[in-house]
């Protein structure tokens, strides 16, 4: 409304709030289901569960809110736009003389009684699609009177590589927040029992489908095993959340990168300052820390090919030249500069294939890619999603036999959210809403107004979007695809490439040392030799722990899955924390 010059009094949107949070606990208590009235029966769902935490920065703020949220989603399809609810309305001739919402009745959530073929596996060769992608790049900055239109960025390559689709935007919807802290197995049981109440109205047969992150996935996950009965695995499919999932990948690289000289190397290219290339290690923002990936992958395969390019061009006439995949191997097992640079480049590409399947909601692309990732989280000890990502990988193989129907719909790319994002990254958003201006932010020290925006929150979204459905559609390209974005990624490519040239080109190194870009630190004979066995060491690993845990039982999964010794730079090392004298 204010872009089209309107403005209404903040007593109105009082008022207007306050009816619309009334009508909907009174709908509540009628229907005894929380089902937001935008969600659409007949169609299928998805939902996740997070906590919501505010820590309000005032210097007067006397409070703060950990609680839970609950997202639940629907893709539409034209064929299948399911039917709607009676929408939610309000008297809009008569004023409520109070401005407060109606209390909600209180609730405890109460304690429970007591009572495949998913082995990680290697990255041989670079995959097609990426591939191509990479040539791309590569063919463009060679020739600099190419064409200026040329799509190089990996996002708006892909996008314009595929087939426009009719995919309609997802419903959303958000139901009300709860104040009890999300990370306990009474709040997750009773999120699980409310997704399922909603589910089960609008779509009685359904199984409900649960995305959660880490911590929360290890407590719904011990519901199912615990109360079989009622949260079995035949009731529920519990999925990993895919955004979460990026994020640990992304650090995982960030860890086997550290020391390295990577970071030297982007801010000697003028990629990114110090502060912000020493973030890209623990993957601060997903956003930008893929970006940087995306550049340093185009940039080693264009220093591949250069190194093989100069391998060819010395060979003898008479000798056996390999080929660039047969050579890469061969120089992989021979020279531990060409390995680790080299395994780099792979751990990049499997993250971009990750974030590919979750673009193009390809399931099966994104069960191969969990299981490419499954070796490196016990390599390089990131122990919590070792522990969990292989549990999630078995039930997403197994689910065709446990919940068939729910398994044909993720074949069919709803395991994301339109457009293709994961189902916590969608959830994340309307976490962001929730805490940002006009959300949850200023009202948690204020239990009506907290409860205001609670119930009303939702209904006052579904009005505004339907408003904004009604406006003229931009039909822009994908963002990426903009001249100036396009010139800045090639620029990027190209500065990180003289960078790396200017340290010395790793993959022409024939050497017998691992040594660090910047420092031209030299890696001990035992770090060598860890680095040497580090993929083997947690292919092991992993299929001793689906083996022992998932396969045969013999071994609790809460065992402690032992670490490895990384730190192939001693400047990786953790730095002693300094001592202050009086």
């Amino acid at each position: 409304m204010y872009n089209l010059g309107l403005s209404v009094s903040y007593d109105r949107i009082l008022s207007i709030s306050t009816s619309l949070g009334n009508t909907v606990c009174r709908r509540y208590h009628q229907q005894n289901v929380v089902c937001p009235s935008n969600l659409r029966t007949g169609l299928f769902r998805t939902a996740a569960v997070d906590n919501i935490d505010h820590n309000p920065s005032s210097t007067t703020a006397q409070d703060s809110f950990h609680g839970t949220g609950i997202s639940i989603f629907q893709n539409l399809a034209t064929e299948k736009r399911g039917s709607a609810q009676q929408t939610i309305s309000i008297d809009k001739t008569t004023v409520p003389a109070s401005k407060t919402v109606e209390e909600l009745s209180h609730w405890s959530p109460p304690v429970p009684d007591g009572c495949g073929p998913c082995n990680g596996s290697s990255l041989v060769h670079i995959p097609e699609e990426e591939g191509l992608w990479l040539e791309t790049v590569k063919s463009h900055l060679d020739n600099e009177n190419s064409n200026s239109d040329t799509v190089i960025s990996w996002a708006a390559y892909h996008s314009a590589s595929q087939q426009p689709t009719s995919h309609l935007p997802a419903i959303s919807a958000l139901l009300p927040l709860f104040p009890d802290n999300a990370k306990s197995v009474a709040m997750i049981a009773h999120a699980m029992d409310v997704i399922k109440s909603c589910v089960h109205h609008l779509n009685p047969r359904q199984v409900p489908v649960i995305a959660l992150d880490q911590p929360l996935y290890t407590v719904a996950k011990q519901i199912q095993w615990n109360f079989k009965e009622k949260y079995g695995e035949d009731k529920f499919v519990i999925m990993f959340g895919g955004l979460h999932i990026e994020m640990g990948f992304l650090k995982l690289i960030g860890s086997w990168l550290e020391g390295s000289g990577w970071t030297t190397a982007l801010v000697d290219a003028n990629i990114a300052s110090s502060v912000t290339a020493e973030s890209f290690i623990k993957a601060t923002s997903v956003t930008q820390s893929r970006r940087a990936h995306q550049v340093t992958a185009s940039s080693l395969f264009i220093l591949l090919k250069k190194a093989h390019n100069n391998y060819t061009q010395e060979a003898n006439p008479d000798d056996d030249v390999h080929s660039f995949h047969d050579w890469c191997t061969h120089q992989a097992t021979n020279c531990p500069q060409f390995y680790y640079w080299y395994t780099t480049f792979k751990l990049q590409l499997i993250l971009l294939m990750f974030v590919q399947s979750i673009r193009l909601g390809d399931f099966s692309l994104y069960r191969d890619t969990l299981s490419l990732m499954l070796p490196w989280l016990f390599a390089l000890n990131h122990t919590n999603y070792a522990h969990w990502i292989p549990v999630h990988l078995w039930d997403m193989c197994l689910l065709p036999q446990i919940s068939p129907d729910v398994a044909t719909e993720l074949e069919q790319g709803l395991f994301t959210v339109r457009s293709a994002i994961a189902i916590d990254h969608a959830h994340e958003q309307n976490n962001a809403i929730a805490k940002g201006d006009g959300g949850a932010v200023g009202l948690t020290e204020n239990a009506g107004a907290l409860r205001r925006w609670m119930t009303s929150g939702p209904e006052i979204a579904r009005l505004v979007n339907e408003f904004e459905l009604n406006q003229p559609e931009d039909m822009s390209t994908h963002h990426n695809v903009q001249k100036s974005f396009q010139t800045s990624f090639g620029n990027d490519v190209k500065s990180l490439v003289a960078t790396f040239e200017e340290f010395g080109n790793p993959f022409l190194d024939q050497g017998d040392d691992l040594v660090a870009l910047d420092t031209k630190e030299v890696a001990s004979p035992d770090a060598l030799e860890r680095l040497k066995n580090i993929e083997i060491k947690g292919k092991s690993q992993c299929d001793e722990f689906v083996l022992e845990c998932l396969e045969e039982h013999k071994s609790s999964i809460f065992d402690r899955i032992k670490r490895n010794k990384l730190s192939f730079f001693t400047s990786a090392l953790p730095k002693k924390t300094a001592k202050f004298q009086q």
